[in-house]
């Protein structure tokens, strides 16, 4: 299974059946809300960096792998 990527983040939140109250107020979407969304994001964006790292390392892997075999 892949990592998730930044948006499949942000995108499986907005799939989960949750209610979130903000000062005994019922937020009706939290994922988008002005005061959440912060936070969201900061996440998200640990997604995003770890989704790069794995695809770097996946590449390097291949050019290491190709390199090898020539020296054979």
């Amino acid at each position: 299974m892949a990592l998730m990527n930044r948006q499949d983040y942000i995108e499986s939140l907005r799939k989960l059946d949750i209610k979130v109250y903000m000062f005994g107020e019922l937020v009706e979407n939290p994922v988008d809300h002005p005061i959440i969304r912060p936070s969201i994001n900061s996440v998200a964006m640990t997604y995003e960096l770890a989704s790069r790292q794995s695809g770097a390392q996946k590449r390097d892997g291949q050019k290491y792998r190709k390199d090898s075999e020539r020296k054979g």
